[in-house]
């Protein structure tokens, strides 16, 4: 009886210390819609990432651009801690000649 007690309390000491930590997902982070831009235009979302689940990330979102025929990418990293959100910009901005259009996506994720 003592050697099938000992055998099961080893077995959970191991496990807890030769399992690897479970992070959450990065797949948890995303794009939202957090309002409306009206000093832009009345069809301009304003747009955030966010980061719902518990651990804190650093989260890189691709945004593209448009302005005419005028197209083209940038990248911007994010440090957030769980529940955070951060505004990444409008859809939609004057530009002259032409309105510049943006679409925001995430690119990659890794936990802190």
């Amino acid at each position: 009886m003592k050697i099938t007690q000992m055998t099961a309390a080893l077995s959970i000491i191991s496990a807890s210390f030769l399992s690897p930590p479970a992070y959450a997902s990065c797949d948890d982070v995303y794009i939202k819609t957090s309002g409306t831009c009206p000093a832009e235009s009345s069809l301009s979302d304003k747009k955030a990432v966010r980061n719902p689940h518990g651990d804190p990330v650093n989260v890189t979102v691709k945004i593209n651009w448009r302005e005419g025929s005028k197209t083209g990418s940038r990248y911007r990293t994010y440090s957030l801690f769980p529940g955070e959100e951060e505004t990444l910009g409008c859809t939609i901005r004057k530009g002259l000649p032409y309105p510049i259009y943006y679409t925001y996506e995430v690119a990659g994720c890794v936990n802190q």
